[in-house]
């Protein structure tokens, strides 16, 4: 058992190369992982590859969430927003989260913020352009500019009045 922790250690990084990418388009997402298995009832692609389900959510040809966790047996789909039965969903190992975080690090590094109560993990990336949050068995990784206002927009600030609420 001591001798295969190595392996698969090394597997794991020989495997980043193949992790999903925020920013990619659809056509290098199907170089990266084939062509989709299914579609959600989102119509977000959804591909298997090295042991994990990946759904993707895509705005202007850029990929910009990716929900990504280990087949539960019987699932057919992992939809957005994600389903939040985590029963049977085997864990995502700190390795692979670890991989999944360097692979969509862009040259930045990830800071992890404080657990909730709810025991949820998240991150932010140091240049500010990504999220990523780990609960239920399932990580979920953002480009934050693209969810605000679509790819390559950035995100305003628009005045609230709240007097009275």
């Amino acid at each position: 058992m001591k001798k295969l922790i190595p392996i698969l250690a090394l597997s794991l990084l020989t495997a980043l190369p193949s992790l999903a990418r925020l920013g990619e388009t659809k056509a290098e997402c199907e170089t990266r992982y084939g062509k989709p298995v299914g579609t959600t009832k989102s119509g977000n692609p959804r591909y298997l590859k090295g042991g994990l389900e990946i759904v993707i959510a895509f705005a202007k040809d850029k990929a910009i969430t990716l929900y990504i966790a280990k087949p539960k047996d019987g699932t057919t789909e992992l939809d957005l927003p994600i389903v939040l039965d985590s029963e049977g969903r085997p864990e995502l190992s700190k390795a692979e989260i670890d991989a999944l975080l360097k692979a969509n690090s862009a040259g930045s590094e990830w800071k992890l913020g404080t657990d909730d109560p709810f025991g949820d993990a998240y991150w932010n990336r140091a240049d500010g352009k990504a999220t990523a949050s780990y609960a239920s068995a399932k990580m979920e990784i953002s480009d934050k500019a693209a969810l605000h206002k679509g790819a390559g927009e950035k995100p305003t600030e628009e005045p609230v009045d709240l007097e009275g609420f």
